[in-house]
């Protein structure tokens, strides 16, 4: 039978109960299912093989279940972005993956968002022209991060899990000013999305950089250990913005070469900023440093001492104090791990290894070691025995500087005869740039060969090197 399509209507919708339309959305958002009754009256036509059948003032009254939002429990952070900030806000760039599970597609226009963590507010999110689609959903946010003073511990923890690599589960719900439409208002009050916040991919700590380094070691497995170097920063707020370390404190702290420690700080370890940027903090570093394994150390030493460069790798837990945006955050417990490459006394030689300690008389004597200079060479002796002493200037190229104590030497000629022995007058300190060093030794007397050669350049002023 033929039946015309409705000429006019005139239908009320409304949940059931007859509540609000703001409460009906507030409801499909929040619940699973909701029901909805259709309540109304409809004047409409059919037409009849007799004629046309005038149908007004029809009541339709029918309720219907619908499958809600659920308050979209599938929700996941896609991105969390901080580096748009500035020198007076933190500024947050983020976006949610939603899923809708309902079959109605829902505009909530702009929409106002509360940041709420461990209980406490921290900030707002606004995401704008919201239309929430069934099935998969992108919701970009923007806002700031403004935590009220009383509520700056909680917003440390934030800061801590965020650049330590720490998830954190955080809530963004609607805010009492959800929306400007006083129904959408109504409809999103309660609206939270649980959802972690992914920390930063990208470490705080870029590098360090050594401006001096210097070990003293004593006769009990330890060493003194001054140094000054620049941490070098990787802003997680942006380079526009306000991050500058104000207070640093190493709770431990350990040098390694090759993954291998080769000192450990004894606490305290005496720290003091020298200066401080966004960019980096120029620190110095004072304390006992236990060894752990001589022979590591030693082989360290030696590697500094025959390398070009030289690695090492500190490692620590510290805690910092920053001054950002938002006032002082405290960041308690944060791991450090970074590498440094030093030049090594022979950067700026020739790549031949030298064993610096065993060769030295003779190389310095004779000025074949570049760079190292004699000053001043004196022979004397008796009836029985020649000795010399003499006063050198030994460059050192790095920043690097080590007490190496009184060291005794065995000397020997250029083509391996031994010659005698030597040793250092007082310490051999090496600091960074020219280091005066005083020897005196005895030539031996199964040497004379060697020892009448030296004498006779030496009077005759030749710098010749002796060969047998």
């Amino acid at each position: 039978m033929p039946f015309s399509c409705p000429a006019k209507a005139r239908i009320t919708v409304f949940a059931i109960g007859k509540r609000s339309f703001g409460q009906f959305v507030h409801d499909f958002i929040q619940l699973d299912e909701v029901s909805l009754t259709i309540d109304g009256v409809a004047s409409t036509g059919a037409h009849l093989p007799n004629g046309f059948l005038d149908l007004d003032a029809v009541s339709l009254v029918s309720t219907v279940s619908l499958k809600g939002m659920g308050s979209l429990k599938s929700a996941t952070i896609e991105s969390f972005d901080l580096t748009t900030s500035t020198v007076s806000s933190i500024n947050v760039v983020t976006s949610a993956l939603l899923v809708n599970p309902s079959y109605v597609s829902t505009a909530l226009g702009d929409v106002n968002f509360d940041v709420i963590f461990q209980g406490v507010t921290l900030g707002t999110l606004t995401s704008y022209s919201v239309v929430l689609n069934p099935g998969s959903n992108l919701l970009n946010m923007t806002g700031t991060l403004s935590p009220a003073p009383s509520d700056m511990p909680t917003a440390n923890i934030l800061f801590s899990n965020y650049l330590q690599g720490i998830p954190s589960s955080v809530i963004a719900q609607a805010s009492v000013d959800a929306s400007s439409n006083p129904t959408l208002n109504e409809g999103l009050q309660g609206f939270a999305l649980d959802t972690v916040v992914p920390p930063t991919t990208v470490p705080l700590i870029a590098g360090i950089i050594f401006e001096n380094l210097y070990l003293v070691p004593n006769m009990d497995n330890t060493a003194e250990l001054t140094a000054q170097a620049q941490i070098l920063f990787n802003s997680p707020l942006g380079p526009n913005s306000l991050l500058n370390v104000t207070a640093l404190e190493l709770i431990s702290m350990s040098l390694l070469n090759n993954g291998t420690s080769i000192g450990a700080a004894v606490p305290p370890v005496l720290v003091s900023i020298l200066a401080t940027t966004s960019e980096s903090v120029t620190i110095s570093i004072g304390g006992l440093v236990e060894v752990p394994d001589i022979t590591t150390f030693a082989a360290f030493i030696q590697q500094f001492l025959n390398s070009p460069n030289a690695t090492v790798e500190l490692q620590g837990v510290s805690n910092v104090t920053a001054l950002t945006p938002i006032g002082q955050i405290e960041l308690n417990d944060f791991f450090i791990d970074v590498t440094s490459t030093m030049i090594g006394t022979l950067s700026s030689q020739k790549k031949k290894k030298v064993n610096l300690p065993s060769l030295v008389i003779i190389c310095l004597a004779l000025n074949k070691l570049p760079g190292i200079v004699v000053k001043e060479f004196n022979l004397g002796g008796d009836d029985t025995s020649l000795t010399f002493n003499m006063t050198t200037e030994i460059p050192n190229p790095t920043i690097v500087g080590i007490d190496l104590g009184q060291l005794n030497f065995t000397v020997w000629s250029t083509d391996g005869i031994y010659v005698g022995s030597a040793s250092t007058v007082g310490s051999m300190n090496m600091v960074p740039g020219t280091n005066t060093v005083v020897l005196e030794g005895i030539i031996d007397p199964s040497s004379n060969e060697f020892a009448s050669e030296l004498f006779s350049n030496y009077s005759s002023g030749s710098s010749q090197v002796p060969k047998k």
